[in-house]
């Protein structure tokens, strides 16, 4: 059995929920397919849905996933081991009644689904208090789509739901995994855009500064970057293009031809090392070295 603890966090106090009880397999059965979508990403289509006279079954409920693939949901209450094949024998009459199961989805979610249903995602989901360990295991012998899910309920109206053991058929995934798109890099202009408006103030700041050491300092927008140099390129001015994009500064150079302390946090880069302009002073440090090099370059 897995432990599972959960905790109330409020006004300062720690308080353990623990967990409760329902009281019938049925019970469980309606509290989930009332939320089905949410919980399991799986539209509702019918419950206790009956397999006919040859076949004498009742599925617990049936639905279909976000990828319009058939969805077989089976409940036990208590830890069980017969869920799994009890899934699994409906699966297997699912998939010789597919006209059957077509004509349901036609009823419930019109026809224009039905006929986008992916036969070759079928799955079973399986949702118990507990597996045990073999059947944990056991589920990678199957050629089928197969879920093991874990449920508990607790006080204060809350339900956990922890998937133990999934299957998927070979290359099913990877039919589903949408196709590579090439990302195309963003413009200075467009990355400056993206960046907070104090990161945008500071760049300015700095191409003014870059102009006020030598009018020819700036060389020209270079895609990402402003290149700025004398007789070449010095370095680049530019924006990450990160979650949080900030402004940056590149020097053509090693932090040891500025003679910069180990103090001083700089990231190597191919061409030399880089710096962050998070402020006023790491600004006019940068700018600082500008004009060491500028020198430099001036002497020749």
């Amino acid at each position: 059995m897995t432990s599972f603890q959960l905790f109330s966090l409020r006004d300062n106090e720690c308080h353990e929920l623990h967990p409760s009880q329902i009281a019938l397999e049925r019970d469980l059965q309606q509290v989930l397919e009332h939320h089905l979508e949410p919980l399991l990403k799986v539209r509702f289509l019918a419950s206790e849905y009956s397999t006919g006279e040859v076949h004498r079954g009742r599925i617990d409920t049936l639905g279909l996933d976000q990828y319009n693939a058939p969805i077989i949901v089976e409940f036990k209450r208590d830890v069980e081991s017969t869920v799994i094949n009890q899934g699994l024998f409906y699966l297997n009459w699912l998939l010789t009644h597919q006209a059957e199961f077509q004509l349901l989805v036609q009823n419930r979610l019109g026809a224009a689904v039905a006929g986008q249903i992916d036969w070759s995602g079928a799955r079973v989901i399986c949702i118990a208090k507990d597996f045990a360990r073999y059947d944990l295991e056991a589920i990678h012998q199957f050629e089928a789509n197969l879920d093991l899910v874990t449920y508990k309920f607790f006080e204060s109206g809350l339900l956990s739901l922890s998937t133990v053991a999934s299957k998927r058929r070979p290359g099913y995934l990877q039919a589903k995994r949408p196709p590579a798109t090439r990302r195309h890099p963003l413009s200075i202009s467009q990355a400056l855009a993206r960046a907070p408006q104090e990161s945008q103030a500071r760049f300015l700041v700095f191409v003014d500064g870059l102009y006020e050491i030598a009018s020819d300092l700036i060389v020209e927008e270079q895609g990402q970057a402003y290149e700025f140099g004398l007789f070449g390129p010095l370095g680049r001015l530019f924006v990450t293009e990160t979650q949080y994009p900030k402004l940056m500064v590149e020097f053509y150079c090693t932090p040891n031809e500025l003679e910069i302390g180990e103090n001083v946090r700089t990231r190597v880069s191919k061409k030399g090392f880089q710096y962050s302009l998070i402020d006023e002073q790491s600004s006019e440090q940068a700018l600082e070295w500008v004009r060491t090099l500028y020198a430099r370059a001036e002497r020749g």
